[in-house]
């Protein structure tokens, strides 16, 4: 039997602002010309190559690929089952292909990386053949990466970075009860928001906002409040400002907001909290199988 590929292709911003119906202004940005076009034509014609060349190889491993442009909105091609994903693109495209992927190996493919950010990308151009066999002669296993599980109510996601809990309005503070479950401190608190992150997200903005690098297969979850409100006197430092949550514990996090949002892997896909909402937020059961990830 064939080698059942889904194939997730970033569309360029190129595709975005050509297209018919897009926002004038940026289509105005290509007919100038000057720098910014030229890197967004460059950047395209980059990917471009390198979607054909993975095209071929995979049509020379006997390969059946289905083709999907995006991800956030999967069209019916990307139903499975399949026996590996690939997405060519940057860390972006590999996190929405990650969410239709399950418990699939899924390879990633930077397909620009003089321009684009990979960390989860085990191939280029030109080493996607090499580790295509690698992975077709057993050669090569996946390496096991945590996912963040959420529900609120009767909703249910996932997030392979992380997520963040914040008021609707940035310049708003976000009121909010956290707790750690099952037996754990709990405190109300305001802040800017909250992180909460995985191991393989604790390189991104978490770090950024003061959080710790994990090792890559941990199962642990980290979370970070940002710019906690201490008071007028700063004496109101909340004591739980970030730290580990083990697999089998889990946060809670209830709503003192009219209006919140649950941004997950950088907005991919969102959540509305209203006032009294329950977020819980814990290691997922699937992990994500990831190819040639360092």
């Amino acid at each position: 039997m064939p080698l059942r590929v889904l194939l997730v292709c970033k569309r360029t911003s190129f595709e975005a602002y050509a297209a018919e119906g897009a926002d004038p202004a940026l289509q105005r940005v290509l007919r100038r010309g000057g720098s910014i076009a030229s890197t967004i034509r460059a950047a395209h014609r980059e990917h471009t190559a390198t979607v054909a060349a993975v095209s071929r190889a995979l049509d020379a491993a006997g390969a059946h690929t289905r083709r999907v442009v995006g991800a956030r909105f999967p069209p019916p091609a990307a139903r499975g089952p399949f026996d590996l994903v690939v997405s060519v693109g940057g860390d972006g495209t590999f996190l929405e292909a990650a969410r239709l992927a399950g418990s699939t190996p899924i390879l990633g493919v930077n397909s620009d990386p003089r321009r684009s950010v990979g960390r989860f990308c085990g191939a280029v151009r030109a080493t996607f053949a090499r580790v295509l066999r690698d992975f077709l002669a057993g050669r090569l296993r996946p390496v096991s990466l945590a996912r963040l599980h959420a529900t609120a109510g009767t909703r249910a996601g996932e997030a392979l970075n992380d997520l963040l809990v914040a008021h609707l309005s940035p310049a708003s503070t976000s009121s909010y009860v956290l707790a750690l479950r099952p037996r754990g401190p709990r405190e109300r608190q305001r802040s800017s928001g909250l992180w909460i992150s995985t191991a393989a997200g604790s390189t991104g903005a978490i770090r950024s906002a003061g959080g710790r690098v994990m090792p890559l297969r941990s199962r642990r979850v980290q979370f970070l409040v940002r710019e906690a409100y201490r008071g007028a006197t700063g004496r109101g430092r909340p004591r739980l400002r970030g730290g580990l949550v083990e697999p089998g514990h889990w946060l809670e996090l209830e709503c003192r907001m009219t209006q919140a949002v649950v941004y997950f892997d950088g907005g991919r896909a969102r959540w509305t909290l209203r006032l009294g909402d329950v977020l819980r937020v814990e290691v997922s059961p699937t992990p994500c199988n990831a190819l040639a990830v360092r």
